[in-house]
Protein backbone atom coordinates (compact mmCIF):
# COMPACT_ATOMS: atom_id res chain seq x y z
CA UNK A 1 0.00 0.00 0.00
CA UNK A 2 2.76 2.42 0.50
CA UNK A 3 4.49 1.65 -2.16
CA UNK A 4 1.24 2.79 -4.20
CA UNK A 5 0.56 5.59 -2.21
CA UNK A 6 4.09 6.72 -3.15
CA UNK A 7 3.55 6.26 -7.22
CA UNK A 8 0.19 7.74 -6.73
CA UNK A 9 1.66 10.68 -5.50
CA UNK A 10 4.31 10.70 -7.49
CA UNK A 11 2.20 10.91 -10.59
CA UNK A 12 0.17 13.38 -9.05
CA UNK A 13 3.24 15.46 -8.60
CA UNK A 14 3.82 15.58 -12.25
CA UNK A 15 0.37 16.56 -13.04
CA UNK A 16 -0.61 19.05 -10.62
CA UNK A 17 2.46 20.24 -8.30
CA UNK A 18 0.88 23.19 -7.01
CA UNK A 19 -1.73 21.15 -5.76
CA UNK A 20 0.59 18.57 -4.59
CA UNK A 21 2.54 21.25 -2.70
CA UNK A 22 -0.45 22.28 -1.09
CA UNK A 23 -1.38 18.75 -0.13
CA UNK A 24 1.74 18.53 1.84
CA UNK A 25 1.53 21.48 3.65
CA UNK A 26 -1.72 20.89 4.74
CA UNK A 27 -0.46 17.02 5.82
CA UNK A 28 2.43 18.80 7.64
CA UNK A 29 -0.05 21.22 9.31
CA UNK A 30 -2.84 18.61 10.61
CA UNK A 31 0.19 16.32 11.35
CA UNK A 32 1.64 18.80 13.77
CA UNK A 33 -1.46 20.01 15.08
CA UNK A 34 -2.49 16.73 16.01
CA UNK A 35 0.94 15.91 17.96
CA UNK A 36 0.35 19.29 20.02
CA UNK A 37 -3.24 17.91 20.57
CA UNK A 38 -2.15 14.55 21.71
CA UNK A 39 0.65 16.72 23.84
CA UNK A 40 -1.47 18.69 25.67
CA UNK A 41 -3.97 16.27 26.06
CA UNK A 42 -0.95 13.85 27.73
CA UNK A 43 -1.72 10.80 25.17
CA UNK A 44 0.71 9.05 23.17
CA UNK A 45 1.12 8.89 19.63
CA UNK A 46 -0.49 5.69 19.18
CA UNK A 47 -3.43 6.81 21.39
CA UNK A 48 -2.10 5.25 24.64
CA UNK A 49 -2.79 7.56 27.66
CA UNK A 50 0.55 8.19 29.43
CA UNK A 51 -0.38 7.73 33.05
CA UNK A 52 2.17 8.07 35.40
CA UNK A 53 2.81 5.45 38.16
CA UNK A 54 2.30 6.71 41.90
CA UNK A 55 4.13 5.41 44.64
Amino acid sequence: FQSLRKHLLEELEEAFPEDIEAYRQIRATSAAESKRLAQSQNVLPNGDSNVKAEH
